[in-house]
């Protein structure tokens, strides 16, 4: 198998960064020439997109565990996925008001299991904001919106 078909089959199973794909290239054992000529003939071709992985990589995390603009662009980073790619789609998604239905959804569900005022604190964890979560909770019905919870002596992560 070349490593340009080796590269196509590890995309046929889901998006990767340029950077992950090269590196389970040279874990296959492949030499760094035919890794970047395969990688630039598969950017060429459409098959490798950084903004395509880092959709469905957003996507994907908000779905299964919701997390804060900062916590997702450190997250795409580590994953190696470019800067000038990740952060203009997570404005583009936060700002639209996309993560919404992601966020409320996590927050019934919390909220069900361990109460509203747990639920809120979990989320401002995760990056999100107190007067944002308020906003999204103020329908979840419970005693008080942060029952015996004091926020302010919560460490919150940093948020852009």
């Amino acid at each position: 198998m070349t490593c340009y078909d080796k590269a196509l089959s590890l995309l046929s199973s889901r998006e990767h960064t340029a950077k992950e794909l090269s590196e389970k290239l040279a874990r296959k054992g492949f030499p760094r020439s035919e890794i970047e000529t395969a990688v630039r003939r598969l950017e060429n071709e459409g098959a490798l997109s950084e903004r395509r992985y880092v959709e469905c990589f957003v996507r994907s995390r908000m779905r299964r565990n919701p997390e804060g603009r900062s916590i997702l662009a450190l997250r795409l980073a580590e994953k190696g996925s470019p800067r000038e790619v990740f952060l203009p789609y997570l404005d583009e998604f936060f700002d639209s008001g996309e993560h919404i239905p992601y966020v409320k959804a996590e927050l019934e569900k919390q909220a069900r299991l361990k109460g509203k005022g747990k639920a809120l604190l979990s989320l401002m964890k995760k990056g999100f904001g107190k007067s944002f979560l308020e906003a999204l909770a103020k329908d979840i019905p419970d005693e008080d919106m942060l029952g015996e919870v004091d926020v302010d002596e919560v460490e919150y992560p940093d948020v852009e």
